[in-house]
């Protein structure tokens, strides 16, 4: 459900207490196009969630082009760079 939505929206997911799941957290912002944070029970959660909310005011990138030079052959190439 959030990859098939992530074109329309992103997702920032928070992760709270020493149980939550850092695959499924950093996961779920991963294919919604977002960021991921944690805090323990004991940490202020206020911080964490400044943090999203800037990320989230942040403009988000749209199409997969970039303004890069195409390498000669026999270079490195990046794949899936912006995925």
């Amino acid at each position: 459900m959030t990859k098939v939505n992530a074109h329309q929206s992103r997702i920032f997911s928070l992760g709270i207490g020493n149980g939550a799941s850092h695959e499924l957290i950093e996961g779920i912002a991963k294919a919604g196009g977002g960021t991921s944070t944690f805090c323990s029970y004991n940490e202020d959660i206020d911080k964490n969630v400044l943090v999203q909310l800037k990320n989230a005011m942040e403009p988000s990138l749209t199409g997969k082009k970039s303004d890069h030079v195409k390498p000669a052959s026999n270079t490195c190439h990046l794949h899936n760079a912006f995925k």
